[in-house]
């Protein structure tokens, strides 16, 4: 699914088109058990998307005896909408960050006229940091309104400080990107400021 709606960048005449492929984007293995290597993390991949939830159970129920009743209260409100958000960051990663991602490496490609080829590790370590680093940037709102209530910092705090707190995430973002380019580090600054304003409402 991914491969296929980064596809649709094509190269033609030194130009990037919108449309039907004429550039695909291969995958590579550089060592004998690549391909396996490959199977088998995506697996653990998957396994651990779905068994996220469990673990958040088990976690909660082992807290919950020494939790005052205020406290389980706060962590019943946040701990569901944590998990949807996080599954939403995770959807938008896979379905929109990533193609867009492959987009922007091939319409560099093109601009050169370099063969657009990607290694099993490679590919798979990008996908997999893309799609956790959405899902964490999308608890942006349950830290704020956790910090908030903890009364670790107050709506007019953020207010204050809101141009040192966006150059500090900036300057974050930029390193931890797992897709270390102008455009998609502006990509999820972006995403953060939605996420960051949403959570001060």
């Amino acid at each position: 699914m991914v491969l296929a709606l980064a596809r649709s960048v094509s190269c033609t005449s030194g130009y990037v088109v919108i449309g039907n492929s004429t550039q695909p984007i291969g995958i590579i293995s550089t060592t004998v058990l690549g391909p396996f290597v490959f199977s088998v993390e995506l697996s653990i991949v998957i396994a651990l998307l779905v068994t996220i939830p469990v673990f958040i159970y088990e976690i909660y129920q082992y807290v919950k005896p020494a939790l005052y009743p205020h406290e389980l209260r706060a962590v019943r409100k946040y701990v569901w909408i944590a998990s949807i958000l996080f599954y939403l960051g995770m959807f938008i990663g896979y379905y929109f960050v990533f193609p867009a991602f492959l987009r922007i490496s091939l319409f560099w490609s093109c601009l050169f006229g370099f063969v657009h080829l990607l290694t099993t590790s490679g590919f798979l370590d990008t996908f997999i940091a893309t799609l956790f680093f959405a899902g964490f940037l999308f608890e942006t709102p349950v830290i704020i309104a956790l910090l908030t209530q903890a009364g670790l910092i107050t709506p007019d705090m953020l207010s204050r400080n809101r141009p040192y707190i966006y150059f500090g995430v900036l300057v974050a973002i930029a390193i931890i990107n797992p897709d270390p380019t102008l455009i998609s580090t502006l990509l999820w600054f972006i995403m953060f400021i939605a996420l960051f304003e949403a959570g001060y409402i």
